[in-house]
This record gives C-alpha cells, structure tokens and sequence, in this order.
C-alpha cells in the first residue's frame, strides 16, 4: 500500500491531522482546567471549613454548583469539540485506506474554514511530529495492509488507556484517604467532618470515578474491536475474496469509540508516545510477516 505510506506526510494530510490533533486538545484542554479547578476548590474549601466553622452552607453551595457546571455546560463543550476531532481524523482515514464515507454515521465533514483555523492553531512548525502517523505497510496487499493500520490504532488507544485508568484509580483513592485522613486528625464531630472537609471533594472525586468508569467502558468496546481485526488478520481470509466492506465496517466501530469524551491528557500522551510509537511498529512487521506467509 504504497499510497498510504507517501500520502501520510503530505502536507495537505499533515494539516488534517494537525487540525484532529489540536482539537482532540482543545477537548483536553477544557478537561483539564476543570480538573484543576475543582481540585483547587476542594483544597481551599476544606481549608476555609476548617478555621471557619459557620462556612458549611457556603461550601455546599459551591461543591453543588462545581459538580453541576460540569454536567451542564462543561460536558456539552467537550463532546463538541471530539466529534469534530473524530469526524476530522474519520475524513484523514477514507483518504488513506481508499473508503467511502458514510453518511449516516458521521454526516457532514468538518468545515474547511474549522480545520484550517485549527490546523494554524496547532502550529504548521509542528507537522514533523506528525509524520509516519501509522506503520509503513508498503508490502502488505491492500486491503489487509487497511487492517494493519486499524489493528495499530486500536492497540495503541487501549493500552495508553489502561495505563491512564491506573493512575486515575490511584488518584481517586489518595484522595479520598486522605480526605478521611484529614478528618480524622482534625477531630470534629462526624456531622462537621462530613459537612466542612468531606462535602468538599465529593465533585472531584465524582469527576474521577467517573473517568474510571467511562474509561473502563471504553478500553472493553475497543479491544472488542481489537480481537476482531487481529482475527481476520491471523485468519485465512487473505487468501480468499477480501472486502473493503470489511475495513469500512471496522471504520464504522473505531469513528464511534473516538466521538466518546474520554480521553488521557495530553501530558500521559507525549509521556507514552514514544514507547507505544515503537510498539506499533515492531507489531506492524510481525502482522506483514504473517500476511505475506498468507
């Protein structure tokens, strides 16, 4: 699949997946902030609670209000910018593995005007780094070198994402411990410790379980999809009629896990790029060598 490997890094491409990526951290942006938001509440008003006791209904007031921005318009604006980011990559994919595009799933492409002004935003000094964005499958037939690239994808996201839910599961229980802790040594009746230090933190640590979850939720829907690409890679199909319709319904189920608001931040991305970025090579050689035996 010569096409794939040289039209990857053409600028017309790269621009597309610099636009993907800066909107993927426009999303991840607006998460952010509010997670250290609402870690810099929790701290403050479990603090304020502590030396001023007649604070409790105020701190109630503003753990209600935190958990409620979230949900109401903080949640809406980071599923907006996702969907477009999805649509933005599902539009990269068609062009490089020769699919058509369905419209009633994804319906209209990203304006041009959308994903030139993010493309500017995500710096065109930058599209080096965006090079070789899947393996090089110039020996593999299309369309099983398709497959190759989907499998490699695939991969990588559940992996960086179960990687992600740990540190997430350890966060939620340092600080829900140490919220415990801290009531404990401060000595206050439960009713004033569960008003004045727990109620607090109670938006933050929703907020985490609930990456958790919808994390958890994630990483099984895409190593579904996972162990159906590497069951027709390793299966025999590739001797017989193979069906772009196949890769096209494989593109159906990854274009849906990717318009999913849930993401790791952009920092555990860069901190794994590398490691994972060797991994999806070194597999995309071993899945050639398997389909050449083929």
């Amino acid at each position: 699949m010569k096409g794939l490997v040289t039209n990857q890094n053409e600028d017309s491409m790269l621009k597309m997946f610099a636009a993907a990526q800066r909107l993927y951290r426009d999303a991840k942006l607006i998460y952010s902030i509010y997670s250290g938001l609402s870690l810099l509440i929790a701290v403050s008003t479990v603090i304020v609670a502590t030396a001023v006791r007649s604070s409790e209904h105020i701190i109630d007031l503003i753990s209600f209000i935190v958990t409620m921005l979230y949900y109401i318009c903080i949640k809406g604006a980071i599923k907006h910018k996702v969907v477009q980011a999805a649509k933005t990559q599902e539009e990269i994919d068609v062009k490089l593995f020769g699919l058509e595009w369905n419209d009633q799933l994804v319906g209209h492409r990203v304006p041009r005007e959308v994903i030139s002004r993010a493309s500017r935003r995500f710096g065109l000094r930058n599209l080096e780094s965006l090079k070789d964005w899947y393996p090089d499958v110039s020996d593999v037939p299309y369309p099983a070198s398709v497959l190759i690239c989907q499998q490699s994808n695939l991969s990588w996201d559940h992996h960086q994402r179960q990687q992600y839910t740990y540190i997430l599961i350890g966060a939620v229980c340092i600080i829900a411990f140490g919220d415990i802790a801290w009531m404990w040594v401060s000595n206050l009746p439960i009713r004033d410790a569960l008003l004045e230090q727990f109620v607090p933190v109670i938006s933050l640590l929703l907020f985490g379980i609930d990456g958790i979850r919808h994390n958890r939720q994630l990483i099984v829907q895409k190593k579904a999809i996972h162990e159906e690409v590497l069951n027709l890679i390793e299966s025999k199909i590739m001797d017989r009629d193979f069906e772009v319709s196949v890769c096209r319904r494989i593109q159906d189920k990854i274009y849906q896990t990717r318009t999913e608001p849930i993401f790791v931040p952009e920092w555990f991305y860069r901190m794994t790029k590398r490691r994972l970025q060797m991994d999806m090579v070194d597999a995309a050689r071993d899945y050639e060598k398997l389909i050449q035996g083929h």
